[in-house]
C-alpha cells in the first residue's frame, strides 16, 4: 500500500512537471533534480511511541514530493494498553532555493561540494489509522526550510516540515496523536542526483493547451403530484471555466552508459491458492550496459537475484500434462546468476502526445539526437540464468517427488519436471515499468518460465552516461 501510494505520487508528479514546467534561472554548480530515501521523525504528544519513519523525496527543478510513513503505538482515551497503528505524510508542491545565501559552490557540475539553502512551500496530508482501521486524515499546508549539500553524484537533503492542518470530521481524533493540528518532523534524506544540467537539460515550449471544465452552480428539486404517484425532477445548472497556458516539455541528449542496480523481490508468483505462506523474496543486484534514445530503451545487464519461486505446475509443463493432478503441489526457493536484455518504449511520451497533440509534433521536429528527462518505460525481457541449489520449503516434499517418479515411470526425471533438479542454463522471459529521471530510473520487474521458477521486484537502477562525463560542461547559468 505504502509502495503505491509514492509510486502514483511520482507518476503524477512526472506528468505535472512536463505538462506544466516553469522557467527560471539556477546558479552554475547547483543540480536542480534528485531523488532518494532517508529518516524523519514526526512530533507526536509524549505518550505516542515512535521510531524514526521512511521518507522518500523527490525533486525536479521546482517541483518536489516527499513521502514519509512508519508505525507507532498510542494509548487510547481511557485505556491504559498501548495500541499499535500506521500513517503517511504526504507533502507535494513546490522549492526555491536561495542562491544568494549559497554557502561553497562547484566549479563544475560534479567536482567539489555545492551548499545552498532551500525554503519548500507543500500541499500537505497526514492520515492515520491503517493497522486499526479507523482511516483519519487532514490536509493543510508544510512550510519546509531545507539545506542541499550537493557532492558528485548525490546530496543530502536536511529539513524541518513545519505541517499545519485544517480542522475537517478527522480533527478531533487525530489530536490525540499529535494534541494540536501543527507536526514539526525534521528529516535527512540521501539522494541521487538527476544530472539534469550536467546531462544539457533543455526546457523549450512544446505549444499552448486549453481545457474546458464544468462546475455545478446550482441544484433545484421540482415535486409534481398526482392522484396515485408524485414525481419528482432535478434541475441542475454548471458554470463553464476554462484552463489555458503554454505547455513545456524537458529534454536531454540521448546517452549511453554503464549501471548499477539493487532490487528488493516482493511477491511470490502463485500458481495455487494452497501456496505456501513461508516464501520470502531476496534481494538482487547487478550492472549493466544500454542506451536511451528518444522514446526507445535497451539495456543488457548481468545480475545476481535472490529469491526466486520455485514449482512444477502440470497444467503449464508439458512433460507433465498427461499427469494432471497426480503432480505434488512441491515448491521451493533458489537463487540465480542471469544475464538479461531488456528493450522498451516510453508510455509517457505517448500518453501526453496523445493528450497534447502540439507536444508530440514539437519533439517529432527537435533536431538532434535527444531524450525526455522524466520518462515512464514499458517493455519486455529475456534472457538466461544459472539457478542454483533449490531449497524445498516442507521436508516431506521430495519424499512426494520419489514417490510420483516411482509410480509414474513414463515420466522422465529431469529439472523440467523436477524442480529439485534445476540447473545449466535456463531461458527467461518478463515484463517491466520503470520510472526515469535523467540517469535514475525505479523499475518494478517481472521474470522466469515455468521450468524455472518466478520473481517480481522493485529496484533501483543509477545510469553513468561516460560520454557526457568526458565532454564536461561549461560554466554559464542554466536556464530551464
Amino acid at each position: 500500500m505504502r509502495l503505491s501510494i509514492f509510486l502514483i505520487g511520482l507518476f503524477l508528479s512526472l506528468i505535472t512537471i512536463e505538462s506544466f514546467a516553469q522557467k527560471g534561472t539556477l546558479r552554475y554548480g547547483y543540480s536542480s533534480s534528485a531523488m532518494g530515501l532517508g529518516k524523519g521523525m514526526p512530533s507526536f504528544k509524549k505518550e505516542v511511541k515512535s521510531d524514526a519513519w521512511t521518507f522518500f523525496h523527490y525533486r525536479q527543478r521546482i517541483f518536489e514530493l516527499q513521502v514519509g510513513w512508519g508505525d507507532f503505538t498510542y494509548l487510547e482515551p481511557g485505556d491504559a494498553n498501548y495500541v499499535s497503528d500506521d500513517g503517511i505524510i504526504f507533502n507535494a508542491g513546490f522549492n526555491i532555493p536561495l542562491h544568494k545565501f549559497t554557502l561553497k559552490q562547484r566549479q563544475n557540475y560534479l567536482r567539489g561540494v555545492h551548499i545552498t539553502p532551500l525554503m519548500g512551500i507543500h500541499y500537505s496530508t497526514q492520515s492515520m489509522g491503517g493497522i486499526s482501521g479507523k482511516k483519519l486524515g487532514q490536509a493543510g499546508i508544510n512550510l519546509a526550510p531545507a539545506l542541499a549539500i550537493q557532492f558528485p553524484f548525490g546530496m543530502i537533503d536536511l529539513r524541518v516540515n513545519n505541517s499545519f492542518y485544517f480542522g475537517g470530521s478527522s480533527a478531533t481524533e487525530m489530536a490525540n496523536y499529535r494534541g494540536k493540528n501543527y507536526m514539526f518532523t525534521p528529516s535527512i534524506t540521501l539522494q541521487l542526483d538527476g544530472l539534469f544540467e550536467l546531462l544539457g537539460g533543455e526546457v523549450t515550449a512544446a505549444g499552448n493547451y486549453s481545457h474546458n471544465y464544468r462546475i455545478l452552480a446550482g441544484e433545484e428539486v421540482e415535486y409534481e403530484e398526482y392522484s396515485t404517484f408524485k414525481t419528482k425532477t432535478t434541475k441542475r445548472t454548471y458554470e463553464t471555466y476554462n484552463s489555458s497556458g503554454i505547455s513545456y516539455v524537458s529534454t536531454q541528449r540521448a546517452f549511453w552508459y554503464l549501471s548499477g542496480k539493487i532490487n528488493k523481490g516482493l511477491a511470490v508468483y502463485n500458481y495455487s491458492e494452497t501456496a505456501t505462506p513461508l516464501y520470502s523474496a531476496g534481494t538482487g543486484f547487478g550492472f549493466g550496459i544500454g542506451g536511451r534514445y528518444k522514446g526507445f530503451m535497451g539495456d543488457i545487464s548481468f545480475e545476481k537475484n535472490n529469491g526466486f519461486y520455485a514449482i512444477r505446475d502440470p497444467k503449464l509443463v508439458e512433460e507433465l500434462k498427461a499427469v494432471g493432478d497426480d503432480y505434488p503441489l512441491v515448491e521451493g526457493r533458489f537463487n540465480a546468476t542471469e544475464i538479461r536484455g531488456k528493450a522498451g518504449f516510453d508510455i509517457f511520451t505517448l500518453i501526453t502526445g496523445i493528450l497534447m497533440p502540439k507536444r508530440r509534433l514539437s519533439l517529432k521536429n527537435k533536431s538532434g539526437n535527444w531524450v525526455k528527462f522524466s520518462r515512464v518505460h514499458g517493455g519486455v525481457s529475456g534472457g538466461f540464468g544459472v539457478p542454483g541449489k533449490t531449497t524445498l520449503y516442507t521436508p516431506e516434499g521430495e519424499a512426494k517427488l520419489d514417490a510420483f517418479f516411482t509410480n509414474h515411470p513414463e515420466i522422465v526425471r529431469s529439472k523440467e519436471t523436477d524442480l529439485t533438479m534445476a540447473g545449466g542454463f535456463t531461458w527467461n522471459i518478463g515484463l517491466f515499468l520503470n520510472l526515469e529521471m535523467g540517469p535514475i530510473s525505479v523499475e518494478y520487474d517481472w521474470h522466469g518460465n515455468h521450468n524455472y521458477g518466478w520473481r517480481s521486484s522493485i529496484g533501483l537502477t543509477y545510469m553513468v552516461p561516460l560520454q557526457e562525463l568526458l565532454r564536461g560542461s561549461k560554466e554559464t547559468t542554466q536556464n530551464w
